[in-house]
């Protein structure tokens, strides 16, 4: 079965974001001084659809916990939950807390998010 391309279709309705990755603790070296020091968080620039979530922006998941969300994000790029998502055009930031793996049939992730606020 082939898969189906959406990436012409998430070019047309993009918009810039940036992705951080989330930290694990363990990245880090130690300065002149011998003091612990994180590194800083890795990141990449997308232009991928950010849509606000719809009325129904809750979804339940098995063993009944119930996920809300602000935002969807249709990506095809696979990143971890709890990574961060920026708007680059009204800086508000929000976190990946849900994650639709449709890559076995097409192209394409689509991530539920929660907002964080601006950072």
């Amino acid at each position: 079965m082939e898969k189906m391309s959406f990436r012409d279709l998430l070019d047309i309705f993009s918009i810039p974001l940036e992705v951080y990755f989330p930290k694990d603790g363990k990245t880090g070296h130690h300065d002149d001084l011998g003091i612990w020091v994180e590194d800083p968080l890795e990141s990449i620039q997308v232009n991928e659809p950010f849509i606000p979530a719809g009325p129904n922006a809750f979804e339940s998941t098995t063993g009944g916990t119930i996920i809300e969300y602000d935002r969807q994000w249709f990506s095809t790029h696979d990143v971890p939950l709890k990574s961060k998502v920026k708007n680059l055009a009204s800086d508000e930031t929000f976190e990946v807390v849900n994650a639709e793996p449709w890559n076995d049939y097409s192209d394409v992730f689509i991530y539920r998010l929660k907002a964080v606020g601006n950072e």
